[in-house]
Order: structure tokens, then C-alpha cells, then sequence
């Protein structure tokens, strides 16, 4: 039995000297010799080793997660990496390049694409004294660029206080995100967020923020800085209401022979989009699409872009539905890229089964919102 256990003994020291790597014997990803940047020779100079390592789990589970995916969400994972590279570089400490290395790779290990839609949008809040919004828009591989926007109003006596700063905004996951400013003074200025179905809620890292020595509290004006903890609702009625487009109609005197209108009415909205209507006049022949008929239907995207769906028939009579981007302009709306619409779309001189030649929504025209 003795005999046994000094075996074992042996066995445990020997594979204990075998994976453990001193400080001298770390190495990073990449070859410490063409190191160039202030932070590749940071990480090369570490005399403990934690920066090799951290750095060489980084490419570790950079390739495991790109094992996974796709060519089009490999792609999205390589500019997502080089974004992040890019904040990276602006570490000054061995500090801050550790908490920047540790949290990549967690985000990695959890990394999920393409997730960044679900957030468009804008979220304010009303309350007391208080009014704030923070818009979400432009994203690109789960990283969006973000405003926020807040009035504070001390008393009745208009003592008001304002905020008006950009953000970055980094997605974690369907119901997670962090903002951050892109400034190198605020670098650990992070701010959680955590999206449910009504809106968005915003915390803090109350030791960075509430540090004497942090820059964070001066990211904004006296107290306009988030209301932590309370729910920022999703603006919706943006795209609610009534879009038309017509020619030759004079509620007067109309000319069947000659007019031509069209409509749209965007109703019922939510967080996640409105049913729709479509109502048409082309000389003598009409069209009617109500919300119960299921037909139309329209998915928000952002304040300014939303997808309209549209459930319709091809040339051989089969059931398909179109999707097409609608892009907000000062007056109503546009379609992105309409002439490809009408080649997807416009299966016919009808373009819904139940309606006259000749009414398929024009996508090329701008559809004008009534007041």
C-alpha cells in the first residue's frame, strides 16, 4: 500500500511539472519578438505570465466559437473581434488589460450572432422632474452605436440641467448589453443594461461611478445621468398612423379614369410591431386589406426602419410571403431598394388575390403620413 502511494506520489509531481508553465516558460498567441503595439508588448512583459495566458485563451476560444458558426456569422465574429482589439489598445495598465482580456473571453465562450436587432429602438422615461431617452440604431456584428438624452428640470422655476452624449453599445445577448463611452478617461464607465418585453433597465458599477477619483459621474450633467433601476419603455408610436400616396384625386370632383391612390395604416402597435391595412384605387378597380384578414404585418426594427410582410401568391398560385425594408423619411416613409421589391414582390397586375388590376402598392413613391 505504501508502495502504492509513493507511485502515486510521483505520478502527481511529475504531471504537476509537465502543464504547469513558469512565468519564464508563458507565451502569448502571438510571437513576442514582432511585437509592436504598447499592448502586445505589455502582455509580452508580464513578468508573473497571467497576461500570456489570458491572451492564448482568448485565441483558444476565438477559434472554438468559430468552429461554430457559419461563413456569414464568421465573418460578423471576426469584426467583432477586431472592434474589440481596437478598445483593447487603449489599455494603459496591466489592470485594465486584464479585465479587458477576462471579459472577452467570456464573451466569447457565450458568444451569440446576429442578436443586435432586437434592440433597436428608443426608450424613455418620464418621471417627477425627469425626462430621458436612449436610442439604439446603427449596429453592426452585435456592436450599435447609441444616444442618450435627458432633462432634469430642478424646479418649477426652469433650473434645468441637460445630457446629450453618444455611446457605444456592446450586445451580449438577446436580454443583456453593456454602453460604455468611447472615451479613454471613461473606459471603465460601464453601464449594465437588461432588456425584458416592456422596455430596458440600466445599472452601474457603483464602485467605479461612486469612486471620488472616477471620471464616470461627470459623464453627464448635474443628476442627468440615468435613473438606475427604473424601466425605460420602447417607444412604439413612431410608426402608428395612417401613410398615403395618391394621384389626380380631388375629394371634389375625383376622375376614376384618372386617379390613383393608395394607403397604408399601421395599427395595434407593441414592442415588436403593428398589424396593417392597405386600401388602393387605380381608375375603376380597388383593393381592400384589412388587419383581420392577416395578410399585412409590420416588424419595428427601429424609430427610423421596419420590415413590412406581406403574405401573397406567385405565378403559380403558391403561397410565399414578401418581406421588404421600409426606411422613415421627415414626411412618412420609403422602400430600400424598391426596384428589387417590385421584382420579388409584383407577382401580377394584382399583387393580393382579392383585389382589381392594377393596385399593387407603387414601392417606388414616397408614402406620406397624414397628420
Amino acid at each position: 500500500m505504501q508502495k502504492i502511494l509513493i507511485v502515486l506520489g510521483v505520478f502527481l509531481m511529475l504531471s504537476i511539472s509537465v502543464n504547469a508553465q513558469s512565468p519564464q516558460e508563458a507565451k502569448p498567441s502571438f510571437d513576442c519578438a514582432k511585437a509592436t503595439t504598447k499592448v502586445e508588448k505589455m502582455i509580452c512583459e508580464d513578468s508573473s505570465g497571467e497576461l500570456q495566458n489570458l491572451d492564448r485563451q482568448i485565441s483558444q476560444s476565438y477559434q472554438d466559437t468559430k468552429a461554430k458558426l457559419d461563413k456569414n456569422a464568421k465573418k460578423a465574429l471576426l469584426d467583432s473581434q477586431k472592434s474589440w482589439l481596437k478598445t483593447r489598445e487603449r489599455c494603459e495598465s496591466k489592470e485594465c488589460l486584464k479585465e479587458s482580456l477576462q471579459s472577452r473571453i467570456k464573451e466569447l465562450q457565450s458568444y451569440t450572432p446576429h442578436t443586435s436587432n432586437a434592440w433597436l429602438g428608443t426608450y424613455s422615461l418620464q418621471e417627477n422632474l425627469y425626462t430621458g431617452s436612449f436610442t439604439i440604431q446603427k449596429c453592426k456584428n452585435n456592436t450599435c452605436e447609441a444616444s442618450y438624452f435627458a432633462l432634469l428640470h430642478k424646479s418649477e422655476f426652469n433650473d434645468m440641467h441637460q445630457c446629450d452624449i453618444s455611446l457605444k453599445l456592446q450586445i451580449k445577448s438577446q436580454q443583456e448589453a453593456i454602453a460604455y463611452f468611447d472615451d479613454e478617461d471613461f473606459i471603465n464607465c460601464k453601464i449594465y443594461i437588461k432588456k425584458n418585453p416592456q422596455g430596458i433597465v440600466f445599472t452601474r458599477d457603483e464602485k467605479a461611478f461612486d469612486s471620488p477619483d472616477s471620471f464616470c459621474s461627470t459623464m453627464c450633467g448635474n443628476q442627468t445621468i440615468f435613473e438606475w433601476g427604473d424601466m425605460y419603455k420602447k417607444e412604439v408610436q413612431e410608426w402608428s398612423g395612417t401613410y398615403n400616396f395618391s394621384e389626380n384625386v380631388d375629394s371634389q370632383n375625383i376622375d376614376l379614369s384618372k386617379s390613383r391612390q393608395q394607403i397604408f395604416r399601421f395599427l395595434d402597435c407593441n414592442n415588436e410591431g403593428c398589424l396593417a391595412e392597405y386600401e388602393s384605387l387605380y381608375k375603376y378597380a380597388t383593393c381592400e386589406i384589412r388587419k383581420d384578414d392577416r395578410i399585412l404585418s409590420l416588424k419595428i426594427l427601429s424609430p427610423k426602419e421596419a420590415i413590412l410582410r406581406l403574405k401573397i401568391k406567385d405565378g403559380h398560385n403558391v403561397e410565399k410571403i414578401c418581406e421588404l425594408t421600409l426606411q422613415k423619411t421627415q414626411k412618412g416613409f420609403r422602400v430600400e431598394n424598391p426596384l428589387n421589391t417590385i421584382e420579388s414582390c409584383n407577382t401580377g397586375l394584382s399583387i393580393f388575390e382579392s383585389c382589381g388590376a392594377g393596385t399593387n402598392p407603387d414601392w417606388t413613391m414616397e408614402f406620406i403620413k397624414e397628420q
